[in-house]
């Protein structure tokens, strides 16, 4: 502890950065869901705690406060009491997973601490974007050149993860610091992660792909113009209409398959079902680390593959309802800012995280901690660098190696 007490802030950008960039590669793990990207995380987070601990404690603001506190203690009385309870006095508790309790743990103190680093300046941003993108770029070449495919499939390309699914939940994280804190890679890297993302074959990336470029044009439209709000707003309604009437017409049986695709044939949308089902029977504090919903019925050991509906499941409704709150007053606040491309990316990771379980990786909370320090902020103490086009800033307490130029 007395080592990650002194570390500078460079050297965990570096950490966090390697970590994020090699989470993706869940077939190098080595015990359950512990690898070498796991272990940079624990590193990161003694010296986030060494750090910033205290400010768990602190009340900086009621409402942030609140949110904070709620979430990390109901989800400790969900992980250690409920989960507790579950697996050893229900008939349901052959659903539950212990392995993963110390990975939420985590988690969920990662994300908010990450946002207390990013408040004080006590993590350059620049430098773990940089890290992240350049460790990613490598290992997935490396995965390329060398026909590594884990997933074995003549489609998809899996690289070093277990599912090819995986590689989305890296792709809207990276490309989200990209675009706020190094711009002119984000235009650099897109084409790669875009290829990587359609190699991947996953259905839900399309949708993120499709949702990102849609919204970037409908808020060109919608800034560019000039007229009222109230006549920009009746354009835009306008568009949207005509565009889905377009869509309807002349696509309806290319989207109709792809849904019955992504649907698998209605086990989707069953898993939503009786993952509601579940959140209905626990809805303060869930059944803890496990997996609730199925196929026949709730409680067969499968997940929603719904970030919302998953941790409803496990932590019960308030938790995730408090968690994609964050999420969209983020969204509401960049559109009010005029932030198009942050915008997208931030509806894009949102939209994307209903078809798939992203929230049990540490890079969904490193996401959250952006986001939540993001709309915990004045505008003026935002973001204000040519990642911005100079218009925000992260905090005035930022030095000369922190984001700011």
């Amino acid at each position: 502890m007395v080592l990650c007490g002194h570390m500078n802030k460079k050297t965990l950008s570096c950490i966090l950065g390697l970590a994020s960039g090699s989470g993706f590669a869940t077939s190098l793990r080595f015990i359950g869901p512990i690898g070498m990207s796991e272990i940079l995380f624990f590193v990161a987070l003694l010296v986030l705690f060494k750090k910033h601990g205290k400010s768990i404690f602190y009340p900086s603001g009621y409402v942030e406060f609140f949110i904070k506190n709620y979430i990390i203690i109901s989800m400790l009385i969900s992980l250690l009491i409920v989960g507790f309870i579950t697996i050893n006095f229900t008939s349901v508790g052959h659903n539950s997973n212990l392995i993963y309790v110390p990975s939420f743990i985590m988690a969920v103190f990662l994300g908010f601490l990450f946002a207390e680093a990013i408040r004080r300046g006590g993590v350059d941003l620049r430098i773990l974007t940089n890290v992240f993108l350049v460790t990613f770029f490598v290992m997935n070449i490396f995965a390329y050149i060398f026909d590594i495919n884990v997933y074995e499939s003549e489609v998809r390309f899996s690289s070093l993860s277990n599912n090819p699914n995986q590689l989305l939940f890296y792709i809207a994280t990276l490309a989200l610091f990209l675009g706020l804190y190094a711009r002119n890679l984000f235009w650099i890297a897109a084409p790669f992660l875009i290829y990587i993302g359609i190699r991947s074959g996953s259905d839900a990336f399309n949708l993120y792909l499709g949702v990102v470029s849609f919204s970037m044009v409908m808020q060109q439209v919608f800034f560019s113009w000039k007229m009222t709000n109230g006549v920009r707003f009746l354009f835009l309604f306008a568009m949207l209409f005509f565009g889905l009437l377009v869509i309807w017409q002349f696509y309806n049986e290319y989207f109709t398959n792809l849904w019955v695709r992504a649907d698998e044939g209605g086990l989707r949308i069953l898993h939503y079902k009786y993952a509601l089902d579940v959140t209905f029977q626990s809805p303060l504090f869930g059944f803890g680390a496990g997996s609730f919903s199925g196929i026949h019925g709730p409680f067969e050991g499968i997940e929603a593959h719904n970030n919302f509906l998953d941790l409803s499941m496990q932590f019960g409704f308030f938790v995730p309802l408090l968690i994609y709150g964050i999420f969209i007053a983020a969204l509401i606040k960049s559109f009010y800012e005029k932030q198009v491309l942050l915008v997208a990316l931030i509806l894009g990771f949102i939209v994307s995280g209903l078809f798939h379980y992203s929230a049990r990786h540490f890079i969904f909370w490193l996401e959250f901690g952006v986001l939540f320090a993001y709309v915990f902020r004045s505008t003026s103490h935002y973001i204000s660098n040519s990642a911005l086009n100079k218009k925000m800033q992260f905090s005035k307490v930022i030095d000369t190696d922190g984001v700011s130029e």
